[in-house]
């Protein structure tokens, strides 16, 4: 096209232009080639002009103008601004040019850097923005440690979509889990502990409805923790860190946020396993030497109500146990872990033994050995001292038959040392000596008791202990 203003004076031209913003005026130059000198020595003439048509075509995603501003003389990594702005100081290139990954690689090849001052801007784009694929192409071109906490923001990050894809809808879904598997390719990692003790893979898991408490799996489920899984994160460690911790400081648990627990409390909820296998396909353990507070077996036993056979028997066959288990740490210290013993206390002792489903799941775990070698302990200990629930006459004859009932599990040999005839003779006279004096402390269930251990006193101390 002819250049309209060839026969006009400069002085006519800048007040013709003075009008447009910069970025009209190169697009004039754009569309008339011959107006690209002329309106060049306009743009530099004109204060912050060439900083407003970089900061205009990083956040269009022209690299035309990007290029037609540097060639100006504007710099690739910042972009001035007015002395009356409420900035306070230039803006970078990069983040203003987030949204376009083309430019964004561009302005590094112009010679684009992260001075310090920019770094909490490009923080925020990257991470609260986002934008995975932003921190891969400047994490090509910088060093890692311009990003501080790098690790714990991509967990962070990753946490953040992980939710935000369980919430978006069909036609999103794509782009969303997408998200995901850049964050993964970044190192994210999906077991790592992040806001209130959650991790991204717990979260996928438990992302279900609850429709008039019944749970329906989210169709996102599947999908969302395999993704996840593909990045072979350590599905045992944040169990075994837990009961570390607890041997070292005491108190409680402070975490249950583990992948097993979330997986359990979803087979709990859709009587499915398929989530549960797929992290025992990837390494996840049901065996591990935790807390019993972690057990898979206890904790899946104390969120039930009824009795699913099938669902106990499909996590002892694959590893879980209820056997008594005690840890060492550094101090030489044993801590119990012993499962029965904490959910025989998480039912209040010997009262659950009135309820159907509490007395079947008692029975199963002393059936799997859950006393054995401690047999004499958890008698004396937790099972035969007087509750209040012995004063109550209307319970005395389903609790006395019960009793009966789980005391001939546990004094079989499976359970039963003969090591312990010694521990258990000094408790047969002790009930002998409560009954003579008609103590108060005197269990109902003491004469039961009586007439089991009598076989066991009066039987020397051989490797042969029979069963009641």
């Amino acid at each position: 096209m002819t250049n309209p203003f060839r026969n006009l004076f400069n002085e006519i031209i800048d007040m013709i232009f003075n009008h447009l913003s910069p970025s009209d005026v190169w697009m004039v130059q754009n569309s008339i080639k011959s107006t690209e000198h002329m309106l060049d020595s306009h743009l530099l003439a004109r204060r912050h002009a060439v900083d407003d048509l970089m900061e205009w075509a990083c956040r269009q995603g022209s690299i035309q103008a990007v290029n037609k501003a540097v060639l100006l003389g504007a710099d690739p990594s910042l972009v001035q601004v007015p002395e009356t702005s409420v900035l306070r100081y230039p803006i970078s290139t990069i983040a203003l040019a987030s949204n376009h990954l083309d430019l964004v690689k561009h302005l590094f090849h112009l010679g684009a850097t992260l001075p310090p001052h920019v770094h909490e801007d490009i923080h925020a784009e990257v991470f609260f923005g986002q934008k995975p694929q932003l921190l891969k192409i400047c994490l090509e071109h910088c060093p890692k440690y311009q990003f501080t906490n790098l690790q714990v923001n991509l967990d962070l990050a990753l946490e953040r979509q992980v939710r935000c894809t369980i919430v978006t809808t069909s036609d999103k879904r794509a782009a969303a889990m997408d998200k995901v598997k850049y964050w993964l390719e970044l190192g994210a990692n999906p077991t790592a502990l992040c806001r209130g003790g959650t991790t991204s893979l717990d979260i996928a898991i438990l992302s279900f409805t609850n429709l008039r408490h019944t749970y329906y799996p989210s169709s996102i489920v599947d999908p969302l923790v395999n993704l996840l899984l593909s990045a072979k994160p350590d599905l045992n460690a944040n169990a075994l860190y837990e009961t570390q911790n607890f041997m070292a400081e005491g108190g409680r648990i402070q975490s249950q946020y583990c992948p097993i627990r979330s997986a359990i409390f979803h087979m709990f909820c859709t009587k499915s396993t398929k989530i549960l296998e797929l992290l025992l396909q990837a390494g996840a353990k049901l065996d591990l030497p935790v807390y019993a507070e972690l057990n898979p077996l206890v904790y899946y036993a104390s969120i039930c109500r009824v009795y699913d056979a099938d669902l106990f028997d499909f996590l002892f066959s694959h590893g879980a146990s209820v056997r008594p288990k005690w840890l060492h740490d550094e101090r030489g210290v044993y801590h119990d872990v012993t499962p029965i013993h904490k959910l025989w206390e998480h039912w209040g002792g010997r009262r659950c033994l009135l309820d159907d489903y509490k007395f079947a799941v008692i029975k199963l775990f002393i059936g799997r050995h859950a006393v054995q070698d401690i047999a004499a302990q958890f008698v004396r200990h937790l099972f035969r001292p007087r509750a209040i629930i012995d004063d109550e006459t209307e319970f005395k004859p389903l609790m006395m038959k019960r009793s009966r009932v789980i005391l001939k599990l546990i004094l079989r040999n499976c359970n039963f040392k003969t090591s312990m005839v010694e521990e258990m003779e000094d408790l047969f006279h002790e009930i002998i000596q409560l009954e003579r004096t008609n103590s108060p402390w005197e269990s109902i269930v003491d004469p039961i008791l009586k007439d089991m251990l009598i076989p066991y006193i009066k039987l020397p101390m051989d490797d042969d202990v029979p069963i009641v």
